[in-house]
């Protein structure tokens, strides 16, 4: 009869612990849909399929989200740039950014010693396209001679060298960072 079907069926899915684990791998993994073995364990008790379905539902998605969660991972690990290169990057950008620092700026040594004075760094003020091409670079130049002063005063001189000019300008670039105002704020309580 009917009964003995069923029974029959059953057991030749999960008559044993091997069939039973071969059932379930056979759900979960795309070998045989898992309405398969629904409808004859649904026939025998809906609980039992109910906790056969949750188990397969379960299986899969955290099969799921585990091989995801590893691809995104091994991902995240090869997106993620070396901490070398990155320093190698940030060198050759800032060797670049000197050197068209140096560009821009060779025009100011008029008299070719080396050195830039006043008359010729006034220049920047005068010229708008070495203006802009410093704002470009992240030097924002708004009083040329205060510039200037800090700069001499720094070297010392009524005339500064141009390389000096060259790197105080680049330790110039960009806004102030934290480090750059508790210096300054440091050296003022040492003065003070």
């Amino acid at each position: 009869g009917p009964d003995a079907e069923l029974v029959e069926e059953l057991t030749l899915h999960f008559g044993s612990v091997l069939r039973a684990m071969m059932t379930y791998y056979m759900a979960t993994s795309g070998g045989n849909d898992w309405s398969t073995y629904y409808d004859p364990l649904v026939k025998a008790s809906e609980i039992t399929a109910g906790l056969f379905v949750f188990v397969v539902a379960f299986t899969q998605i955290a099969l799921l989200n585990i091989l995801t969660g590893v691809f995104v991972e091994n991902a995240m690990k090869l997106a993620q740039p070396d901490r070398a290169m990155m320093m190698l990057e940030q060198r050759k950008a800032d060797m670049q950014s000197a050197e068209d620092l140096r560009e821009i700026l060779a025009g100011l040594d008029l008299d070719s010693t080396g050195t830039v004075s006043w008359n010729e760094f006034k220049i920047i003020a005068e010229d708008p396209n070495i203006f802009a091409a410093l704002e470009v670079m992240g030097l924002d130049v708004h009083d040329v001679g205060l510039l200037f002063d800090m700069l001499s005063q720094a070297s010392k001189s009524r005339e500064v060298e141009f390389h000096f000019l060259v790197d105080a300008c680049m330790k110039m670039k960009g806004p102030a960072s934290s480090i750059d105002l508790q210096a300054l704020m440091y050296k003022t309580d040492r003065l003070a």
